[in-house]
C-alpha cells in the first residue's frame, strides 16, 4: 500500500495530520536534511497525484518547517552573526523585528528594526520631531501646578506694581535744601538702576 492509497475524500484534514506526524518524528529522532526534504517531496508528490492541486499554503509552510527544522531549532541568539544566510525561526523574527521576545513583551533582546529605523550611520535620529501628546494625569498636574505658580507670580506683581505712598516735599520749608530722607531714597534708585 504506497502513500497515494491513505488518502481519502477527506484528503486536506489527512495531508494535515501527515505533516504533524512527520514534525513530531523529526523532533523525536535525529533525521538528516536530505531524509526531511524526500519525506516531504514525497507526500506532497502523493497529494497532487490523488487531488491534482497542490497543498494549501499554510501545510506547505508547515511542510518547510520540517525540512528546516535543524535550523528553526537552533536557539543560538547570535545565529546571525555566525551563519552568512541564517534561517531564523519565528520568536527570533520577533525579536529581530520587534525587540524582546515580540512586540507586548518586556523581555531584553535585541534592539528592534523599528527603533534603528531612523537612525543614521552618525547615530543621530532624523525622525520628524514630533511632540508625544500628553496623558489626562499629566494635563492636570501641569494645570495644578501652574495655577500654584500663577498665585505666586500674581501677589508678587501686585507688590511690584502697587503704586507707593506718595511724599511730599516742599523746598519752600527747608529753604531750598533738599531733605536727607529725599536724598537716600534718589540713592536708593541709582541702585536699582545700575
Amino acid at each position: 500500500m504506497s502513500i497515494v492509497d491513505v488518502f481519502t475524500e477527506e484528503y486536506k484534514s489527512q495531508f494535515e495530520e501527515y505533516t504533524t506526524l512527520l514534525l513530531h518524528l523529526a523532533g523525536a529522532s535525529v533525521t538528516s536534511y536530505e531524509d526531511r526534504a524526500r519525506k516531504a517531496e514525497n507526500i506532497i508528490g502523493a497529494y497532487i497525484k490523488y487531488t491534482g492541486v497542490r497543498p494549501d499554503h499554510i501545510q506547505l509552510d508547515r511542510i518547510s518547517d520540517l525540512i528546516l527544522f535543524d535550523d528553526l531549532r537552533d536557539s543560538n541568539p547570535h545565529k546571525t552573526k555566525h551563519n552568512e544566510y541564517p534561517i531564523l525561526s519565528g520568536t527570533q523574527l520577533d525579536r529581530r523585528r520587534f525587540g524582546g521576545r515580540g512586540q507586548d513583551s518586556n523581555m531584553s533582546g535585541e534592539t528592534s528594526l523599528e527603533a534603528a529605523h531612523c537612525v543614521g550611520a552618525d547615530g543621530r535620529d532624523y525622525r520628524y520631531p514630533n511632540r508625544r501628546t500628553r496623558t489626562i494625569d499629566e494635563l492636570m498636574y501641569v494645570d495644578e501646578n501652574a495655577k500654584i505658580r500663577n498665585k505666586v507670580r500674581a501677589t508678587q506683581y501686585r507688590k511690584d506694581t502697587a503704586p507707593s505712598p506718595v511724599i511730599m516735599y516742599n523746598l519752600n520749608d527747608t529753604g531750598g535744601e533738599l531733605t536727607e530722607e529725599f536724598t537716600q531714597s534718589a540713592t536708593i534708585l541709582n541702585m536699582y538702576a545700575a
